[in-house]
């Protein structure tokens, strides 16, 4: 098992810190975990420990490319309908017909 150590003093850190907001729960999908020392109370993002969670973090990034991916085609049919409301097709001037001939 890895052991983490802490970048400011130098001491075993072995207890992970709370995730604080959308970024940190995405770096946890690339196995990259918040920890805290509880030396010098400095609180730092590195690797898991364990092979455990790799194993969540192979369901976690199916989800968040899953959900990304949904994200997308909304997006892209949205904007394909705007577009399409937005250029309406230009009705074309009729033609005149020269004064003396027929109409048909």
């Amino acid at each position: 098992m890895n052991v983490v150590v802490c970048p400011r003093c130098n001491k075993d850190v072995r207890e992970r810190s709370h995730a604080r907001g959308w970024r940190e729960d995405l770096l946890k999908t690339f196995n990259r975990v918040p920890y805290r020392c509880r030396s010098c109370n400095h609180r730092f993002i590195d690797r898991g420990m364990t092979s455990n969670v790799r194993k969540i973090s192979a369901g976690r990034l199916s989800a968040v490319l899953g959900v990304a991916g949904f994200a997308a085609l909304v997006w892209l049919f949205s904007y394909i309908n705007s577009a399409q409301r937005t250029f309406a097709p230009v009705e074309k001037p009729a033609l005149q017909q020269p004064a003396g001939e027929p109409t048909s």
